[in-house]
Formats: structure tokens, C-alpha cells, sequence
């Protein structure tokens, strides 16, 4: 359902505190320790843990991996309980192939996030685009909220064709709102690899918050006829 924009450099470069999103009942208490020392059982590969999560295609030789355990993949997220429970392929091997393409940082920052809710440093080389995505598949919506709050506007075009195409209404009501005030903020750049449905909702939003067609929008709008083009 998902795909990559391009390869190469990162879409989104995520601008957050290593400790954003902590949980304000779990700072400082049992829970935080106890949730700390199952994340440092994956970055030691400790063999008290039961699953491996395989970054590319899952081909021999190829891509890298991260311990894990099933029993908080499935606190977590739906997604990894239906996978476990349903006696699909995940289960029988313990091993679940993520592809897509994400880069070890941006897999590493959101196996962190599953087990301690807040960013590592890693973060900083994660790409916020690859994140969300990972957020969508595997319905992290605690995840998708902190990365909507600190979206740039660049990255308002790609997650707003990700949102129509995942009818994750939150994530398109935050791109249009971002629209609605000014569209400035959106590259030419930005627009490649987005759907035109994409765009001409976020030309619509703005035009209705406008009251016209401004310079923004046509501006936006002809970058988009030229991207359709090549």
C-alpha cells in the first residue's frame, strides 16, 4: 500500500529532543525501569527475547535485524497481536519482515518507541517520513500524533497522499489545516511521487480558507502539472 517517495536522501529529517514524548505517568516510576530493561534486552541481543524483525526484503544476506518480544509488539499494536494470533507465517518462524526499504535508524527509533514511548538518538538520523509510515502500517497512533505535531511543511504533500490512501482522517485533517493557512511552506520538490488527489485537496483547503485562487495555490498548482508531465 505504501512505498518509498525516492531513494536515497531522507524526506523528512526529524527536529526532536531525545526525550520527546516520555510518558508523564511512567517517568520516574517501576514501569519506566521495567520498560527500559526489555529495550536494553534488544540492543544487547539478549536470547530472552522471542521474535526478529528483519529490515528489507528478508533475503539472505540482505538487510539487518532486531531482536524483540512478541509479548509487547502485541501491547503495542494490533498488527503484531492479529499476526501472532492468526497463526500467519510471523508466528511460525518468529520472524516478521518489515521491507519497504527503511533505514536501520528509522526502524531502530520506532522499535524504541514501541518499548519506552519517547525518541532515542538515533532519531536524528530517522527519517520522519519512513516513521510515519511505520506508525501507519503497524497503528501506532501515539507515534503518528508526536510526529504530526513537528510535520515541516515540506512533508504536508507526501503524508497527505498517505493519509487518502490509509483513510487515516486525523494525519489528512492536520495536512489541510497546514494547507488552509499557507502552502508557502511546500517545495516543488516535495511533490514528487504525491497523487494528484493529494494536491488538489490541499489547493482546495487552502482556496476555501483564502476565498480564492491565490498566488500560493497557482503556484502550487503549476508545479504539480509539471511534475505530472515528466
Amino acid at each position: 500500500m505504501f512505498s518509498r517517495a525516492q531513494s536515497g536522501s531522507r524526506v523528512w529529517a526529524i527536529d526532536l529532543p531525545g526525550d520527546q514524548g516520555r510518558c508523564p505517568v511512567c517517568s520516574g516510576h517501576t514501569m519506566e525501569n521495567l520498560c527500559e530493561a526489555l529495550w536494553e534486552q534488544c540492543e544487547q541481543d539478549s536470547d530472552l527475547t522471542d521474535v526478529v524483525l528483519v529490515c528489507g526484503d528478508g533475503s539472505h544476506g540482505h538487510g539487518a535485524s532486531f531482536k524483540a518480544h512478541w509479548s509487547v509488539l502485541c501491547a503495542r499494536s494490533r498488527v503484531f497481536r492479529r499476526m501472532r494470533d492468526s497463526g500467519m507465517s510471523e508466528a511460525r518462524t518468529n520472524t516478521v519482515v518489515l521491507g519497504g526499504g527503511f533505514t536501520l535508524s528509522t526502524v531502530k527509533a520506532f522499535l524504541r518507541w514501541i518499548y519506552t514511548a519517547r525518541m532515542g538518538p538515533e532519531v536524528h538520523l530517522a527519517d520522519g517520513y519512513e516513521l510515519f509510515m511505520l506508525a501507519e502500517l503497524y497503528e501506532l497512533r501515539d507515534l503518528q500524533e508526536l510526529l504530526l505535531a513537528h510535520m515541516p511543511a515540506s512533508s504536508v504533500p507526501l503524508i497527505a497522499d498517505l493519509a487518502l490512501r490509509s483513510h487515516n482522517e486525523a494525519a489528512l485533517a492536520k495536512c489541510l489545516d497546514v494547507a488552509r493557512g499557507s502552502l508557502a511552506g511546500i517545495p516543488e520538490s516535495s511533490l514528487s511521487g504525491v497523487s494528484g488527489d493529494a494536491i488538489h485537496a490541499l489547493i482546495a483547503c487552502h482556496q476555501s480558507g483564502a476565498g480564492e485562487l491565490d498566488e500560493e495555490a497557482m503556484s502550487l498548482s503549476r508545479a504539480a502539472s509539471l511534475h505530472r508531465r515528466r
